[in-house]
């Protein structure tokens, strides 16, 4: 049978079930026999126990704290995610917009025609709104055999195009008599050349310029 001093060098092993089985054995018929060791081995387990419950509760404290922290990370990622997408949603959509642009009401803007050495002008000063996206002229003409100048231009309000941006508030175009032979499908405007109206495109109502109104404003 092992000695007192044997089983307090041994008895931490033991708890820890780290003993061979000769060991244990030999451990467990001393703690029968020997009523101080076996009240050291009391203390000793049931401080082990407390111990080892410390640590789990310690074990699972930092689980939870970690689980918290995880789902923190997570939503703060989801949130940024969504964030990103709203913002690339509304600057996808402003560069759209601008590149697009909306016929602006005839209310928008005030125009003035001019003539001059055989050049017809047009200026639109725009009023709250700034030029942006496409711009075209189409001439043709209608069922009325009426040569036509159509002008179409795209605007947005001002704010949504800042100084910074360049924003253009007036839109200067001109073109002379030539114009009607410069185009490939005008063979029918040729015979009818001298006499003309052009319409600038809105979106209410389409302002209507005759030739007449140009060569009243015939500049020396």
């Amino acid at each position: 049978m092992i000695s007192c001093n044997i089983l307090t060098d041994i008895l931490a092993l033991y708890l820890d079930e780290s003993v061979s089985a000769k060991s244990k054995k030999e451990v467990e018929e001393h703690l029968e026999s020997c009523e101080s060791c076996r009240k050291l081995f009391d203390e000793a387990k049931k401080d082990m126990e407390t111990s080892n419950s410390k640590r789990i509760d310690k074990d699972i404290d930092y689980l939870k704290k970690f689980r918290v922290k995880n789902k923190t990370i997570k939503r703060a990622f989801i949130i940024t995610g969504v964030a990103l997408g709203v913002l690339l949603l509304i600057i996808g959509s402003y560069i759209g917009v601008l590149s697009i642009g909306f016929a602006p009401s005839s209310k928008d803007f005030a125009y003035t025609a001019n003539y001059k050495d055989g050049n017809y002008g047009i200026s639109l000063d725009y009023n709250n709104r700034a030029v942006v996206g496409a711009r075209s002229v189409r001439i043709f003409q209608n069922e009325k055999k009426e040569n036509v100048v159509e002008v179409q231009i795209k605007t947005v309000p001002d704010w949504l195009v800042p100084d910074f941006f360049g924003r253009v508030t007036k839109f200067d175009w001109g073109f002379d008599e030539n114009a009607f032979y410069e185009y490939p499908d005008t063979a029918e405007l040729q015979s009818n050349c001298d006499d003309f109206t052009v319409i600038i495109i809105c979106s209410d109502k389409n302002i209507v310029i005759p030739k007449e109104e140009f060569l009243a404003q015939k500049q020396e």
